[in-house]
């Protein structure tokens, strides 16, 4: 069903774009409306625990010159906002296994590094995990709902609603 929407395939850039479209629309002062564009700011925010802060990106191209950890720049290399959720958390798994391997007696800036990137890993890990999981409450949603009674095969149409006692 949500076959074109896939965590695997779904890029922050992608992901982002969806989210600004939806926070541009026109909403009133309802209940419901209020919660849906706090939703849509809470997920922008979820953005932020995804990406790299800058002050750790320099870092680790500062690290990326040291012999043991020259792997990092094929990870630098890689543009995050335009790869997929999935790829994004393998880049983080394999950036985080690097710096990993360092020595725990280096300098503080290495020990400060090291932590936002296991914390930037355990974060894509864990935000891919349930995206998965809701498309498949939403999946789940769609194949156990009944329309059968709302359906009136003498009229061949949909009804709005739906008396129970009368049924």
């Amino acid at each position: 069903m949500l076959d074109s929407f896939t965590a695997e395939d779904m890029t922050l850039d992608k992901y982002s774009q969806i989210l600004d479209s939806l926070s541009a629309g026109k909403y009133g002062d309802s209940n419901w409306d209020r919660k849906f564009v706090k939703m849509i700011e809470a997920f922008k925010k979820d953005i932020d625990m995804l990406l790299i802060d800058k002050e750790t990106y320099k870092e680790l191209q500062s690290l990326a010159e040291k012999r043991p950890y020259s792997k990092i720049n094929f990870v630098l290399e890689e543009d995050l906002e335009n790869i997929s959720f999935k790829e994004l958390n393998h880049q983080y798994s394999a950036l985080s296994g690097i710096v990993n391997k360092g020595k725990n007696d280096e300098d503080k800036s290495f020990t400060k590094v090291k932590e936002k990137i296991n914390i930037l890993s355990n974060n894509s890990e864990r935000y891919l995990e349930s995206i998965k999981n809701l498309i498949e409450r939403i999946e789940k949603l769609i194949e156990d709902m009944d329309f059968t009674p709302l359906y009136s095969q003498k009229r061949n149409l949909f009804s709005i609603g739906y008396d129970v006692i009368a049924e």
